[in-house]
């Protein structure tokens, strides 16, 4: 009997043992965008460029679960809340949702700011953030002073240039002080516009069709990238030069841009998702900056509207839709 149990203790380590390892899951990943899906699907193929030039595949060595709060910045805290309840390895925190939206200390996130991360006390400093987030800033107050400088030198003489801006962007207040020192630095009137969902943007454009800017400059925006159709539609009925934050208003038919773009932050948050992990922390990636701004131009756009582009502006364009 004995014998007999021995041999059946035998059999067992060995079905043990010749048995396949239980596969170990993919590490997940969030996603979690404050705007919406449809809007941005070719910045999400932007960040899983990013992810795979660090060797992660969707679907196959990486899981990824996405969250759209669409442009409801209450939502974005909860969804968040969600991803981590998944047990999500990492955040990735953009349209809106990276800029001091997203309060956790559970993991780690990489993040899309919109303004300086250490005056909104996201990160102690560019080069070492040095808490669980790190990520890409787009950098657009100053942005926004330098499309002041397209608008003034596009116009030549006097004029007013209507300034669009939603109130609630987390990077409003500081966008609009560079803007404001921009335009009187230059000796320029401005007149700001607030518009924080569809129906107040549709207001402020009823209201300058009555007012007649000489111009109008639409502040870097989650909310109003995701309307930049309907946007770049309103504009042109005002048949006045419109300068935008990103280049995909230009290809959607406006008229110009300044900034960097937003394809190339989401790709780098895509390479910081995937060196986290492989291990890295985010106290110890430095904060991206961006080192390319673009003034993009849609002489198409002018011609249809009947806008005569300064030489002096066109040869400064580093690219030309026509």
């Amino acid at each position: 009997m004995r014998a007999f149990v021995q041999l059946g203790l035998l059999f067992a380590a060995a079905s043990i043992l010749s048995a396949p390892a239980k596969a170990q899951q993919p590490p997940l990943v969030g996603f979690l965008g404050g705007t919406t899906r449809d809007e941005n699907l070719y910045l999400v193929d932007a960040f899983r460029q990013g992810l795979r030039q660090m060797g992660f595949v969707e679907g196959t060595n990486v899981l990824i679960e996405y969250r759209w709060a669409e442009n409801h910045r209450e939502r974005i805290q909860p969804l968040a809340d969600e991803l981590i309840a998944r047990n999500a390895s990492v955040l990735a925190a953009t349209g809106g949702a990276g800029t001091g939206s997203v309060i956790t200390t559970k993991i780690p996130v990489i993040s899309i700011f919109g303004g300086d991360p250490v005056k909104l006390k996201i990160a102690s400093s560019f080069s070492r953030p040095g808490g669980n987030v790190s990520g890409v800033t787009l950098a657009l107050a100053e942005t926004e002073a330098k499309r002041v400088e397209v608008l003034h030198h596009f116009l030549g003489g006097p004029g007013t240039i209507a300034v669009i801006t939603n109130p609630d962007g987390p990077n409003a207040a500081f966008e609009l002080a560079a803007l404001s020192k921009a335009a009187s630095d230059l000796h320029r009137q401005i007149r700001v516009l607030k518009a924080r969902n569809t129906e107040e943007l549709e207001a402020a454009f009823a209201t300058l069709a009555k007012q007649k800017p000489a111009a109008v400059q639409v502040t870097g925006d989650p909310f109003f990238n995701s309307q930049r159709q309907r946007i770049v539609t309103l504009a042109a009925q005002l048949r006045v030069p419109a300068v935008y934050e990103w280049p995909e208003f230009v290809e959607a038919g406006g008229l110009m841009s300044y900034g960097t773009t937003l394809r190339e932050a989401y790709r780098a948050v895509g390479i910081y998702v995937g060196r986290v992990l492989k291990g890295d922390k985010p106290a110890d990636l430095p904060i991206v900056q961006p080192t390319k701004f673009d003034l993009v131009l849609n002489l198409k756009t002018a011609k249809v509207m009947g806008i005569t582009v300064p030489p002096s502006v066109l040869i400064r364009a580093d690219r030309v839709i026509e």
